[in-house]
């Protein structure tokens, strides 16, 4: 997935303590600009195919699984309008 929106995106992975970890997996997520990211508690696996930002903060961690370059699938027309 590509982002292309005019504001910068805010990413936000948090889990609920050291005790209830949140995991999430990001393959071919790039984001232009690079978005604001608040995470807390979480395990990040990124990859295989390439992520444009790396989430960081207390109790995250992150492995980096990509191996190689990818093509982001534009958002364009992806979203359902309610």
């Amino acid at each position: 997935m590509i982002y292309t929106g005019g504001n910068s995106p805010t990413v936000t992975l948090d889990g609920y303590s050291g005790s209830y970890i949140n995991s999430v997996t990001l393959d071919n997520v790039v984001f232009d600009p690079t978005p604001k990211l608040a995470a807390s508690y979480t395990n990040v696996t990124l990859g295989p195919g390439n992520v444009s930002f790396t989430p960081s903060g207390t109790g995250v961690t992150v492995t980096n699984k990509i191996s190689g370059s990818s093509t982001p699938n534009p958002c364009t027309n992806k979203w359902v309008t309610f």
